[in-house]
């Protein structure tokens, strides 16, 4: 099957279930082959969960005949090329398909995308009317999802969960990842919207993948008007932005950069071009959130507030 997801069509072997369709000419190829490599891996780059120990990476990268092997230990491998055209999955035997797929989506996609040559955030991002795109980057935890699920229930529409894409042209697009929100438990609760689950995210995970009935999805890109980096929570008041200049918005959106090879100079300095370029013309601030499940709902309104205020100086000046 042809899907369209961050800018691309995908040929895939795998069923990719809630990912939209598409007719285009396929850009990237995805295979699934026999299980993973028996062979222990030499790998330069390692990306660790908290509470982990240090000994067992959540993934390994290595570099390969070809391209890189991606391990996730008693999990797969991913085989890409060095041009991030082709993704071969080596799932362990009775894998969960919706493990499979998430790996695939949510971790190994992203970075394929940026050996393409495509700026890559772990970002969220919503479509607000009369507006365009605005962008929530953060580490994991942060809020990004709930945030963004929050607006997909105030009228705006969610155009990507957790990886967002940019066409770096004038005005840099956001470009729609697929309809599905992943989100905790309590989360789903306090915007009550659990009841439109379309099942776990992956079977070692409590969080719970949701898809078109429960939010508002954009399938169209979207002009970037705005990309708050999301920190530390509020414990009292209300939901407070820091404008951030030009370079320190730079720097504090590097951080959440996709890029599979860290040590590709030439894929380090066509990262930070596209970088340079989007926070020359896009406002970058960091966003505290109020404290609190409860109150995300408030918070969204404070938000919505607060990107109309940052965004309209910028979009002045496009016009």
């Amino acid at each position: 099957m042809r899907y369209r997801l961050h800018g691309v069509t995908v040929m895939s072997e795998l069923a990719l279930p809630g990912v939209r369709k598409s007719s285009s000419p396929d850009q990237i190829a995805i295979e699934v082959a026999g299980p993973p490599h028996a062979s222990p891996i030499d790998a330069f780059h390692y990306w660790r969960l908290k509470g982990m120990p240090r000994s067992r990476p959540w993934l390994s990268i290595a570099r390969a005949e070809g391209g890189y092997l991606l391990r996730f230990p008693e999990l797969a491998d991913f085989d890409v090329s060095a041009g991030g055209d082709r993704i071969v999955c080596r799932p362990r035997p009775r894998l969960a398909a919706s493990t499979l797929v998430h790996l695939l989506l949510d971790q190994v996609l992203p970075l394929a995308l940026s050996r393409r040559g495509q700026l890559v955030l772990h970002a969220s991002a919503v479509h607000i009317p009369r507006l365009g795109a605005v962008a929530f980057a953060g580490s994991t935890g942060s809020g990004k999802s709930t945030l963004a699920a929050a607006l997909g229930l105030d009228d705006c529409q969610v155009i990507t969960d957790d990886c967002l894409a940019i066409d770096v042209g004038v005005p840099p697009l956001a470009l729609p990842g697929y309809p599905g929100l992943r989100l905790w438990r309590d989360a789903a609760r306090s915007l009550q919207i659990e009841r439109h689950t379309d099942g776990p995210v992956a079977h070692y995970s409590s969080k719970r993948r949701f898809q078109r009935d429960a939010v508002r999805f954009r399938s169209a890109t979207s002009p970037l008007a705005a990309v708050f980096v999301l920190g530390r929570r509020r414990t009292s008041g209300a939901t407070r932005a820091h404008p951030l200049a030009s370079r320190d918005g730079l720097m504090a959106l590097a951080s959440f950069v996709h890029v599979l090879d860290v040590e590709d100079r030439r894929q380090l300095a066509e990262m930070f071009r596209g970088l340079t370029s989007l926070v020359t013309c896009v406002p970058v601030a960091r966003l505290n959130l109020r404290d609190g499940r409860r109150q995300v709902r408030g918070a969204a309104t404070e938000v919505l507030a607060i990107a109309r205020s940052l965004a309209a100086p910028a979009m002045i000046n496009r016009k």
